[in-house]
């Protein structure tokens, strides 16, 4: 159990590691120390979506030549095609961008294609699936055609497992049905070989979750949008992004319902590499831009969802943004250690840690509200 705190130490160092910053010094320290199961290294960065964060420390760091040699192939190859597969995303997303733009239609790039550049300066390290975009409900019909236009389609999907289209199952229609806050997934079948068969875009409409109990303004989102330039050595890109506040935002609300609602837990928990976006993204936020955040928070009341997940990141990485963001008196135990189940809630017990580790996340059903000031209208 020593030995896995260490790899897992280690880990959390690594993932939040530039040069110049005092956690790449002391990776490069327990890198060269060895007092790590490298092994359970590489499985837990695997796990976490780190492999690529991983690798590129590696290298940066010198200390390559620490990690087993046929290891050592999988993580530069690992990196490699990251990189490549974010310059293609990035030519994708450019010309989805020019698109709308002519159309006169506002969208917003969020999540992976955006933060790999602002939080990972770009070196196509940072692991992503597909695409994602906010747009106003409004305009989910020109947004469909728009997309139908450039070869994608969201009626069908697209199965890289056996090359083929498949519908979408009964299930999945009827949780888009029951769930209107994102569009069908839109596939194309990409025709480079050296990647994934198909591109894949998520359009939302929402920076919650449809008949959420807290609510952000989509329209003021959306009438904040700004340009991230991105690039890497083999694309660039001026994409159009949430302003930088309303982007963390999203970032922080998007993990708390992967992390709260029991049927996005039993699919896929949280990771450690959504913590590290916060982490990172944090460190890029002036103390201007943090009391802008803050006054979003209580603007729109989600102070509740906000602070259950800072409170979890500051006990990961040692940070303080739930002082920093005045949202203390949320973080009493009943809901920092609640979620929601069909019917109900339950409480878990140990901490983020553990349950990052797949250690300690005994949930406990209950029916009552965490507290009752914080009660949402819908569990």
């Amino acid at each position: 159990m020593e030995a896995l705190g260490k790899t897992w130490n280690l880990l959390k160092r690594v993932s939040v590691a530039a040069p110049g910053n005092e956690h790449f010094e002391l990776a490069r320290e327990s890198i060269e120390d060895r007092r790590y199961n490298v092994d359970v290294l590489i499985g837990l960065a695997a796990r976490h979506g780190l492999v690529g964060v991983l690798a590129d420390f590696l290298i940066d760091s010198g200390t390559s030549a620490f990690v087993p040699h046929r290891t050592r192939k999988y993580l530069v190859e690992s990196l490699s095609f990251g990189r490549h597969k974010t310059a293609d995303y990035l030519r994708e997303a450019a010309s989805i961008a020019r698109a709308a733009e002519a159309q006169g239609l506002d969208i917003a790039f969020t999540k992976g294609i955006v933060c790999q550049q602002e939080f990972y300066s770009g070196r196509g390290s940072r692991e992503f699936a597909d695409m994602d975009v906010m747009i106003s409900p409004t305009d989910a019909g020109a947004f469909t055609a728009l997309m139908e236009s450039l070869g994608y389609t969201n009626r069908k999907r697209y199965r890289a497992r056996t090359g083929s289209w498949e519908d979408f199952s009964a299930a999945d229609r009827a949780m888009y049905l029951l769930h209107p806050d994102h569009l069908p997934p839109f596939f194309k079948v990409n025709g480079d070989a050296r990647l994934p068969r198909s591109h894949s875009l998520d359009a939302a409409f929402s920076l919650t979750w449809h008949d959420s109990p807290w609510e952000v303004s989509l329209d003021k989102a959306l009438g904040s949008i700004r340009t991230v330039f991105c690039q890497n050595e083999n694309a660039e890109a001026g994409l159009p992004a949430l302003a930088i506040e309303y982007d963390y935002l999203f970032h922080l609300l998007h993990l708390f319902r992967e992390g709260w609602f029991e049927r996005s837990i039993i699919e896929k928990d949280v990771r450690l590499s959504q913590f590290v976006d916060l982490w990172r993204g944090w460190h890029l936020l002036d103390m201007p831009t943090r009391a802008s955040l803050a006054a979003l928070v209580k603007e729109n009341k989600i102070e509740a969802p906000v602070a259950w997940v800072c409170h979890h990141l500051d006990r990961v990485f040692g940070l303080d943004t739930v002082g920093t963001l005045g949202l203390r008196q949320y973080c009493v135990h009943e809901w920092i250690a609640s979620g929601a189940r069909p019917g109900g809630y339950f409480q878990w017990d140990g901490d983020m840690d553990g349950r990052l580790l797949g250690l300690d996340f005994d949930r406990t059903p209950t029916s009552d509200a965490p507290t009752p000031e914080l009660r949402p209208r819908n569990a």
